[in-house]
């Protein structure tokens, strides 16, 4: 449902997680101050296609966050920060993975898990530089919001190409924080008001009283019957 200009209110959805993802461009301790980095904190993280059906919650949830926005509109008509790695052959790592972009004005939190206290609750401590790199496997912490935006395009009219506006309307991440599960081996460049309660589920339960960063490189492969609906 299209809404009149200046009439768009942006739907907020807080508190959202994912799955374990290898980071890759992190700016996660100072904005990044690139040409095009906006001067945000951001990071991406990578998913193997043949694993990316662990994306398919984040991605529904954000749908169905648009769809408060414009109820009637699809998933391939959203403009969104999920995208194929294998457009960017010359970035280290994307090749043969999906990515997603998360981006702050302001610090996200950084920790590291330590273990499980007498409760089987999970402890977390603060990471720093040094404990933390692109490359690493982590889980990020984020919330989500829709947007519209003027787009100059170039169509065809009456045989003519000539510039209109288009309305573009998507969903962005904003990075609260980033929780490192494990080691993984270096690449890439680049070096908060949050909680780490949203991480206290399922998916750690492999991690016992005694932390280990060991053994990153592995992902269960599971697959689905709507495998091609994202």
């Amino acid at each position: 449902m299209a809404k009149n200009k200046g009439s768009f209110k942006a739907e907020y959805l807080n508190n959202q997680k994912t799955s374990k993802m290898r980071m890759a461009f992190a700016h996660i301790f100072s904005p990044d101050d690139s040409q095009y980095g906006q001067g945000k904190y951001k990071a991406m993280g990578l998913i193997p296609k043949e694993n990316r059906d662990i994306l398919k919650e984040n991605k529904k949830s954000l749908l169905g966050l648009a769809q408060k926005a414009w109820p009637d509109i699809k998933w391939a008509d959203l403009e969104h920060p999920f995208k194929d790695g294998d457009l960017k052959p010359t970035w280290d790592g994307f090749t043969g993975s999906e990515y997603v972009t998360f981006k702050s004005n302001k610090k996200p939190m950084v920790s590291l898990v330590s273990g499980r206290d007498a409760a089987g609750k999970l402890m977390f401590e603060r990471c720093d530089k040094d404990d933390i790199k692109s490359g690493d496997y982590v889980r990020f912490g984020f919330s989500a919001f829709t947007y519209e935006r003027e787009k100059i395009v170039t169509k065809e009219v009456n045989g003519e190409e000539v510039e209109v506006k288009k309305v573009v309307r998507g969903v962005s991440l904003i990075l609260e924080s980033v929780l490192k599960v494990a080691d993984g081996e270096g690449f890439g460049s680049g070096g908060g008001g949050a909680s780490n309660d949203r991480f206290d589920d399922e998916e750690m339960d492999d991690i016992g009283t005694s932390a280990s960063s060991e053994d990153p490189d592995s992902y269960e492969d599971s697959t689905t019957d709507d495998d091609e609906f994202f």
